[in-house]
């Protein structure tokens, strides 16, 4: 039995709320492992298959093609740690970075870094995948929503407290302690919502991959809606590829909301 995808919404108060659900997890972070597999990890040789086995012939043996997301109880952290260090790899893509860190547990992502995950995850295959593009639908709308500031995911909708937390409280801390059992001290544990604002479990997709370089579309869309870049928050700066259309003027004509562009430089 599997569960769904679902994606979760922050607004201004920092507190998480269910936004929307994909259906079928085996189609979204299960489906992007395996597909980075295939496309830049070696084969894979379950730990089981005798040593006098040729590579080529392990196929033939297992009855399939091996897969890291297939490996025993035992070796399955070891194998999915090589598909989740790709992120930090040459290997992949811009894109793709993007797509496999929006797995990873606990990330969060910015309302101005969507767009550039919107078209990752429309893009990532080139068959049809009803998960994939229901979760980019949902960023979109995410994105469109105004009292919505950043998104996460719990991937299986079968780990129920993905962004619940238990706080502590004591006796008229909370207008529900009543209802709870206190312990030695005290101190009762409620279940609520987790909020970025007080939390330290969550961490920023755009902190974990400030490396990539902002693309025209997205510096067009920054300077015209005021939202700072990726990069601005700590340069205040924009980096943009082929910037023909977007120059000092047009940025602080456009620019609003505290913006502060110093300068564009084109790489």
């Amino acid at each position: 039995m599997f569960g769904d995808t679902e994606i979760y919404a922050f607004g201004q108060d920092g507190k998480a709320k269910l936004y929307g659900t994909t259906g079928q997890e085996m189609l979204g972070k299960t489906l992007i492992w395996e597909v980075l597999e295939l496309r830049h990890l070696p084969p894979y040789r379950y730990s089981h298959i005798p040593a006098d086995v040729p590579d080529s012939k392990v196929e033939e043996y297992a009855g399939h093609k091996p897969r890291r997301i297939l490996a025993s109880h035992g070796q399955r952290s070891k194998a999915l740690m090589e598909i989740f260090d790709l992120a930090s790899s040459e290997k992949l893509s811009r894109d793709e970075k993007v797509v496999l860190v929006s797995t990873f547990s606990d990330v969060v992502v910015k309302k101005e870094f969507l767009p550039r995950l919107i078209n990752a995850l429309r893009t990532f295959t080139d068959e049809h995948n009803e998960n994939l593009l229901k979760q980019a639908d949902l960023l979109e709308q995410a994105f469109n929503d105004p009292d919505v500031w950043s998104v996460a995911w719990n991937q299986s909708s079968m780990v129920s407290d993905q962004w619940d937390t238990y706080n502590p409280y004591k006796e008229g801390e909370h207008p529900n302690w009543n209802e709870y059992d206190a312990n030695e001290n005290g101190v009762c544990y409620i279940r609520e919502p987790y909020d970025l604002t007080k939390g330290s479990r969550h961490w920023e997709m755009a902190d974990y991959l400030n490396d990539l370089p902002i693309t025209v579309n997205e510096m067009k869309f920054e300077v015209e809606y005021g939202i700072r870049p990726l990069r601005a928050i700590y340069r205040h700066e924009i980096i943009v590829h082929n910037s023909e259309s977007v120059d000092m003027e047009f940025a602080k004509e456009k620019s609003h909301n505290g913006m502060n562009i110093r300068s564009i430089r084109t790489l």
